[in-house]
């Protein structure tokens, strides 16, 4: 938990603080409510509510559909995901072609990259 405080005092990545923010959830055994939602913004706003609780969030459990996977939820949400809104696959097709458009892809833009195009090839 301090190591992403002292994160949340520097300078940092709004996926990679999304995405650090859900694996501490599982950390500190917290879990998500049925409350998630984008919101349009200047760029797409996660919101989340977070409530205590024991035990494993089922709403990280896969679905036998393989429309998702784990790696896919910690970056947009599973509840966004189940829902599949116009706001998430607009948000998902413009980080596709945002990544598509940089020159070089860090190792963390090229698996944002690789999580963005599975989810685009099962789901549209």
């Amino acid at each position: 938990i301090q190591q992403l405080l002292v994160t949340a005092r520097e300078p940092v990545e709004i996926e990679s603080f999304r995405s650090d923010v859900r694996r501490l959830r599982d950390e500190i055994a917290r879990v998500i409510v049925g409350h998630e939602e984008i919101v349009e913004g200047h760029w797409p706003y996660n919101i989340l509510e977070f409530a205590p609780a024991i035990g494993t969030d089922p709403a990280y459990l896969i679905p036998d559909d393989d429309a998702w996977d784990l790696e896919t939820a910690l970056y947009f949400g599973p509840h966004n995901l189940r829902r599949s809104t116009d706001a998430l696959k607009n948000w998902i097709l413009d980080e596709q072609q945002f990544l598509e458009t940089l020159p070089h892809r860090n190792e963390r833009a090229q698996r944002k990259y690789d999580v963005v195009n599975r989810w685009v090839q099962r789901n549209v």
